[in-house]
């Protein structure tokens, strides 16, 4: 593609996204989704104070990759950079403050337009931009390159599926990420579907994964209210991140599974907050007993009954709740959504059960299977089964203990070595700052 062709596809871009933008904000703020203070961060018309000089600039789309970002941020603190942070959502942001090192300045990315990138990169003068996983948006890098920030991407993932996508504009994006000085990759397999859309490998690094490389403390579990506390032989099902089309898989299982199980609990943890009303009325649909977690919170004397469904209505918690779980289900892998992090129930010591769509996170799934952690089923007859054999043979606390062990083992050096790296990299001044050769290819103006 020609610099002229790249440019008028990012301004084509740029214009599309200005007037979704606008509709999206409107719609947001009515449905209370983004507050006033929201909505004039977003559009780069309000910030909060930061005080750090040439901070390193984090930015995480949501609740998982905001663990992951707060983790690796602690960790360039320890090598001596300070760091600002930003989420795309706003449960993303709401979690950032609790897993950023302390006194980080924590903010909504701006919307994707050069005017509210360029104000944002403005007030903070950031010296770096770290990506995590994919938020690989066009106007945010080429913006922060034109600035002549150093940009890297931390855990980098790309399925089949979105490989797919970014093949249909592959001259486009291999132009837009050559604004990116590394990519730390996830595993192999991500690494050559970047070079399939012509990154060079000199940029490329497989680093491993960066999630949930912290275990959880098993002598102190989070507290939670004193009706849901599991009693001696109440076993506790949690199926986390659940999407639609598998409550309905997990809540049959469960009622079968309750014939053998009677004390059985269920916590169920959708995806999505707004699904939370709507799952609620597909429990009451089975004939289950649903209780909402937020009215346990409110209301000490709820009385949950064995046998009932536990739906958990809050988000950015679930992690450490898997430390009451006997067995845990990863939602988003019964259906086609390519699966959520595995890791984060096994390093409560957990036994896992995912399904067949895992290829959001086939490498954390791959080593939890052969280090023989997880179960991977591909029906409801199947989960049954498996949460079966774990609720007959539930691990004891040393087992626990050592299936943290192990995993803390395999992933536990990723976060240094990448951290050590990318600081090394920062650590050598650039005389000039000279934005990527594609920036100047796209001189767009910085209004909207």
């Amino acid at each position: 593609m020609s610099k002229l062709g790249f440019r008028i596809l990012t301004k084509g871009y740029t214009l599309g996204m200005r007037a979704a933008a606008h509709g999206y904000s409107w719609w947001a703020r009515r449905a209370g989704w983004w507050p006033d203070e929201s909505a004039r961060e977003r559009w780069g018309r309000s910030f909060p104070e930061s005080h750090a000089t040439g901070p390193v600039w984090i930015h995480a789309a949501s609740v998982g990759e905001a663990r992951v970002a707060g983790q690796f941020a602690n960790e360039l603190v320890t090598h001596g950079c300070s760091v600002i942070a930003s989420s795309m959502t706003e449960t993303g942001y709401n979690l950032s403050k609790d897993v950023y090192p302390p006194g980080t300045t924590c903010f909504r990315v701006p919307l994707d337009l050069p005017g509210p990138v360029t104000r944002t990169l403005n007030h903070f003068r950031p010296s770096a931009l770290i990506l995590v996983e994919t938020e690989w948006w066009p106007n945010l890098l080429l913006e922060s390159s034109r600035a002549g920030l150093r940009i890297f991407v931390v855990n980098g993932r790309i399925s089949e599926r979105a490989l797919r996508r970014y093949q249909m504009g592959s001259s486009f994006w291999r132009q837009l990420l050559a604004a990116v000085e590394c990519f730390y990759m996830r595993s192999q397999q991500d690494a050559d579907r970047l070079r399939a859309l012509g990154v060079d490998d000199q940029r490329i690094k497989v680093a491993g994964s960066l999630k949930a490389m912290t275990a959880l403390d098993a002598l102190h579990p989070p507290p939670i209210p004193a009706v849901l506390r599991p009693q001696g032989d109440s076993p506790v099902w949690i199926a986390g991140c659940t999407r639609p089309g598998e409550e309905e898989i997990v809540l049959s299982a469960f009622a079968a599974l309750s014939e053998r199980f009677p004390n059985l609990r269920l916590w169920l943890a959708p995806r999505h907050p707004e699904r939370f009303d709507a799952v609620a009325r597909l429990i009451e649909r089975h004939w289950l007993s649903a209780v909402r977690w937020s009215e346990c919170e409110t209301n000490p004397f709820r009385e949950v009954r064995p046998g009932a469904v536990v739906l958990i209505d809050r988000m950015g918690g679930l992690a450490p709740l898997y430390l009451y779980a006997t067995v845990a289900f990863i939602g988003g892998s019964l259906k086609p959504f390519g699966g959520h992090n595995p890791l984060e129930p096994a390093l409560a010591g957990a036994p896992v059960v995912f399904g067949p769509y895992m290829e959001d996170q086939q490498d954390a799934a791959a080593d939890l299977l052969h280090l023989g952690l997880a179960s991977q089923v591909t029906d409801a007859d199947a989960l049954s089964a498996a949460v079966a054999e774990s609720l007959r043979h539930p691990r004891t606390v040393s087992e626990r203990a050592a299936m943290v062990e192990t995993v803390v083992k395999q992933y536990s050096h990723v976060r240094a070595e990448v951290a050590r790296d990318l600081c090394a990299r920062l650590g050598v001044q650039r005389s000039v700052a000279t934005p990527c050769p594609v920036c100047a290819a796209a001189r767009l103006e910085s209004t909207c």
